[in-house]
Formats: structure tokens, C-alpha cells, sequence
């Protein structure tokens, strides 16, 4: 006797309801991928026609706009800026501009402005020269940060000399290591004392002083309390006449000491 060989029953069949269902899960599903490519589309399309507009000839640098220059050569300034026009505005300026405009000797600082749809505008400010110092091709201009701002054959009137022996530096570069400590001092001077200053010099030991316009030697000491030394310097210049004395020393400012030129023959 064979044994007879049984299929399984086979499987209902889904609900209609189930059925529909499952339809509309599909049609769901196709719907968003179907969004979902065109919102991608639409995005990648706006990002390409505003390339493309940015890019445009119509966006370009056509004109470079220039404001602050008093002692900077506007020549220097174009060589700079040369390579902007023409650009697309978008990539125009940026960080590396003004990098280079602030290596120029006579600019601080500079901004670099885009006004659409075709114009760069650059503004400049300048360094303000407080000392002179002597160097190898004639007499350096130097500002408060010990840059040096040009190179002149012949002193300038009205600015205290830095030191005695001839510095190295060139426009551009800052005048030495030791300029910082000169210059510090320099700016502790009171407005009112500048004019009868014609230099700061080192001493020895890191000392400081200041030569007055008559001769005078203003020693300093330790450039340290620059601020209690400077008040006692217009204290005595309020109650003396410094261009009869030789020396003044204000290394202790609550006890300075004046000493008288010596009487000729």
C-alpha cells in the first residue's frame, strides 16, 4: 500500500481591505520619493542659475574704489588691487586682499567692501609716524608699533630721534627689538612735553632717558612706573626751568634729582 503524498492547503487570499490598503501604502511611498526628487532637483537647479548669475558678466568687478590714502602711493594701492578687476564680485576681496594691502608700509588696517553690482571699495587707514630713527640709507619714519613707515635722505623736524647708533630697518619691517622699550616710553611723554623732546635713548643696564631739546638728559631708570616718573617730570617742568639744568634723574619719581649746568668761565 502507498502512502499518498498531501500539499499543504494554500494560503487565503488578503482581505480586499488589506489589499487596498497595502495599494495605497505603495502609492504613498512613490508619491514622497517622487516629491523628494523633484524638491532635490528644484534646489540643485536654483544652486546652478545662481552660479551661473554670479558668475555672470554682469557681476563683475569693473571698478575699484579707493579712500584714506594721504601718504600710501595710490600706485602702490593699484598694484594690489590689480588682479580684482574683472572678477566675478562673489570671489572678489577676501582675507588674502587685505593682507596684502596691510604689508604696504603705510597702512594700519584696511576693509574691503562689495557694492553691487560692480564696484570693490577699499578703505584705508594709515600709520601716524612718532619717531625717527637713523639707518643705513638716511632717517627711517617709525609709528608707535616700531614699523617702519619710509626712508627719508634728511631728518624730520618735530620728531624725537630714536636712539644714537644707526638702526637696520626698511618700509615695511619693524626697526629692531630694543625700538619696543624706546617707544614705550616715548608714549608715556605728556602731550604738553612733546614738543621739547628731541630723543629717546637706551641707557645701560635696560635703562631709558629722554634728551630734551636744550640738552637736558631726563633719566629714567628701569623703563617700569613710566606713569608716576612722567608726573613728576611735568611737575618740575611747571616749577622749573629744565634748560638751565644738565641732568634730571627720575629713576625714584618721589625723589628726583636736578643737576644745574655748570656755571662758565
Amino acid at each position: 500500500m502507498t502512502a499518498t503524498a498531501t500539499r499543504p492547503p494554500a494560503p487565503a487570499p488578503p482581505h480586499p481591505r488589506i489589499r487596498q490598503r497595502r495599494i495605497e501604502v505603495l502609492r504613498d511611498q512613490g508619491r514622497r520619493r517622487l516629491r523628494l526628487l523633484v524638491a532635490t532637483a528644484c534646489v540643485l537647479g536654483g544652486l546652478l542659475v545662481t552660479y551661473a548669475v554670479l558668475h555672470s558678466p554682469w557681476l563683475r568687478v569693473d571698478r575699484v574704489e579707493v579712500s584714506g590714502l594721504h601718504r600710501t602711493p595710490p600706485a602702490a594701492v593699484s598694484a594690489v588691487a590689480r588682479g580684482q578687476l574683472h572678477r566675478p564680485m562673489i570671489d572678489a576681496g577676501g582675507p588674502a586682499l587685505v593682507a596684502a594691502l596691510e604689508r604696504l608700509p603705510w597702512v594700519r588696517a584696511a576693509t574691503v567692501t562689495r557694492r553691487w553690482p560692480s564696484t570693490l571699495a577699499i578703505a584705508v587707514l594709515e600709520r601716524t609716524p612718532v619717531a625717527q630713527a637713523q639707518v643705513a640709507g638716511g632717517w627711517a619714519l617709525v609709528d608707535g608699533t616700531g614699523r617702519v613707515v619710509a626712508v627719508s635722505s634728511s631728518p624730520t623736524s618735530g620728531l624725537p630721534t630714536l636712539g644714537t647708533a644707526p638702526w637696520r630697518g626698511r618700509p615695511g619691517a619693524s626697526l629692531g627689538p630694543s625700538a619696543p622699550v624706546l617707544l614705550r616710553a616715548l608714549a608715556a611723554v605728556p602731550a604738553g612735553l612733546r614738543p621739547g623732546l628731541a630723543a629717546v635713548v637706551p641707557e645701560d643696564g635696560g635703562a631709558v632717558a629722554l634728551v630734551l631739546a636744550g640738552g637736558t638728559t631726563v633719566d629714567l631708570g628701569p623703563p617700569s612706573d613710566l606713569g608716576a616718573k612722567m608726573a613728576a617730570l611735568s611737575t618740575l617742568s611747571a616749577q622749573t626751568d629744565l634748560t638751565k639744568a644738565a641732568a634730571v634723574d627720575l629713576s625714584l619719581p618721589d625723589r628726583p634729582l636736578v643737576t644745574p649746568r655748570s656755571a662758565g668761565p
